[in-house]
């Protein structure tokens, strides 16, 4: 990785659309983890998140090899944000500051403010909102530019 790697959260829906069937989040997505690969950005996943591709992988698919095959790539693959007592707290702390928010969000969330993260990765729209200037939404072709531009 190199050292001037953009510090980055990657939610689920980027680990989802990456494989999923619709090709323009497909590209994006891929885009994403393309970056991650090569050192770009400094790639990191919630726990939370990886729950999240576990669930959505088995419910999808009905397959649950396949589902955690999927999670154990992203637990494998990524820095991981360990869950504590903290971040809880922090999470539970976002719930209160931002009403439409889950609380898996305010995980995700939380996630990316304790390492800093300079983005946060999702088309999730509550998420991304909550999250204000860390948002960049891969759908988008102006935040993905950003990200990429950003990461170089």
């Amino acid at each position: 990785m190199a050292p001037s790697a953009t510090v980055t959260l990657l939610d689920s829906t980027v680990f989802l659309d990456a494989s999923g069937s619709d090709e323009r989040l497909c590209h994006a997505s891929r885009h994403v983890i393309s970056s991650a690969i090569n050192g770009g950005i400094d790639a990191h996943a919630s726990l939370e998140s990886v729950q999240e591709v576990f669930s959505v992988t088995a419910r999808r698919g009905g397959d649950r090899n396949r589902a955690l095959a999927a999670a154990r790539h992203v637990e494998s693959a990524y820095k991981i944000v360990e869950l504590d007592r903290g971040l809880l707290s922090d999470a539970l702390s976002l719930l209160e500051a931002h009403e439409r928010i889950s609380g898996r969000d305010a995980l995700i969330l939380a996630s990316a403010h304790r390492i800093g993260a300079r983005a946060l990765v999702t088309r999730d729209k509550g998420l991304g909102s909550a999250a204000g200037d860390l948002w960049v939404d891969p759908s988008d072709q102006s935040d993905l530019a950003r990200l990429l531009i950003e990461s170089q």
